[in-house]
């Protein structure tokens, strides 16, 4: 491209994912954390600034979206493949396309099961991730809502970062202590959206056998403290300073494999 030559810029890099992509949501004093009314606003667009800084001739396209779709994200990549050297996945919870598709069609759930839920959202996970490999281009996973898949039938999906909540020692804050907690997390289905969905939509009927369950396993996985809010300054998303740590691995993984071209065509 002409204007390369010009500019140096010779590298394209795409960011798909949910609001995990977008970097940092830091609370506004006086209204409903990152939002002013229905707007949501970042505070730090940090994968975006933290690889400008490190790569000097690289372009960064960001095609995330709040509340984005595993499989809605694929789609759109694929689509548009041949504009990008790589892309950079920031994986959301399979169960999201899922949830809104019931959303939509308030479809008769009673009858649901546990088992028959995770069969589905199984499911989901497993055609984005076909999607994605289809894509044709190194495609760079990292975990923010929820911990990444198992990637290894795909050639083109990297895990770079299985779940940025564990890329630091103590995550978790205890309410009670006022202290910082150690611990991890590895839970592949956000279990919250499940109530999320029942609160929200009126005629979706889960039953109360299922409510139980999915209310036990959530139990389970999850510890009891809230996040340490240096890292998750709004209880849900990453701060500056994780998405930093979580870049740099980025940034590791990029150099390490000459994935970024320095000579202008």
């Amino acid at each position: 491209m002409i204007l390369d030559k010009l500019t140096g810029l010779n590298n394209n890099i795409v960011i798909v994912g949910d609001s995990w992509a977008f970097g940092e949501w830091y609370p506004i004093e006086g209204h409903f954390g990152s939002y002013i009314d229905t707007i949501p606003v970042v505070s730090h667009p940090s994968p975006q600034q933290y690889l400008h800084e490190h790569f000097k001739n690289i372009k960064v396209y960001h095609m995330a979206q709040v509340g984005g779709e595993n499989n809605a994200n694929a789609r759109s990549l694929r689509n548009y493949k041949q504009h990008f050297d790589f892309g950079i996945v920031y994986w959301t919870c399979p169960s999201r396309a899922l949830l809104n598709k019931w959303e939509r069609t308030k479809k008769d759930l009673s009858q649901l099961t546990l088992e028959d839920y995770k069969r589905r959202v199984e499911e989901y996970s497993k055609s984005s991730l076909e999607e994605f490999n289809d894509c044709d281009m190194p495609l760079l996973f990292v975990g923010g809502q929820v911990s990444l898949p198992d990637l290894s039938d795909y050639d083109n999906c990297h895990a770079i970062v299985d779940r940025m909540t564990n890329l630091v020692e103590e995550p978790f804050w205890c309410e009670h202590e006022k202290v910082n907690k150690t611990g991890t997390v590895h839970n592949k289905i956000d279990w919250e959206g499940i109530f999320r969905l029942a609160e929200l939509g009126h005629d979706i009927n889960f039953s109360e056998k299922f409510l139980k369950d999915v209310h036990k396993i959530r139990i389970d996985e999850f510890p009891e403290y809230r996040f340490n809010p240096y890292y998750f300054p709004d209880q849900g998303h990453g701060s500056r300073f994780l998405h930093k740590i979580t870049t740099d691995k980025l940034i590791e993984y990029i150099e390490s494999n000459n994935m970024i071209n320095t000579i202008v065509n």
